[in-house]
């Protein structure tokens, strides 16, 4: 059962950081005799999206905790999602529609800047067949 996606924390991707890619469907073995053996995995591949969010982190949205927007965020990934262990709901681009993923790769998430009050974060999510 997946986690809903934390309601404090925006969903709104911006276009520069988005990426989308369909991973391999082919899985290939080796033999006892003879060539590889190369199958499907399922009948649909795998996709996944790398999401670049802009999240405050200045402006206390949990006045009783002190928290702000990316503080949020960050206990979200790590303590709800365990980084990565759960699945959510996230709306994936171009469906228009929130579907189960997970968080994939080799952390959870990455702040790749700061600018003003703000710092950006990205991570990959892959789809769940």
């Amino acid at each position: 059962m997946a986690v809903a996606w934390e309601s404090r924390v925006n969903q709104t991707i911006l276009d520069e950081g988005y990426s989308k890619a369909i991973m391999t469907n082919v899985i290939t073995t080796e033999a006892e005799t003879g060539p590889k053996i190369s199958r499907r995995r399922s009948k649909s591949g795998r996709t996944q999206h790398t999401i670049k969010l802009r999240l405050n982190r200045t402006f206390i949205i949990d006045v009783e905790n002190n928290l702000s927007e990316l503080d949020i965020f960050e206990y979200f990934m790590r303590d709800v999602l365990m980084d990565g262990a759960l699945t959510t709901y996230f709306p994936v681009p171009n469906r228009f529609i929130s579907k189960e993923v997970r968080i994939v790769g080799a952390s959870p998430y990455k702040i790749t800047g700061y600018k003003g009050d703000y710092a950006y974060v990205q991570f990959t999510l892959e789809e769940i067949i």
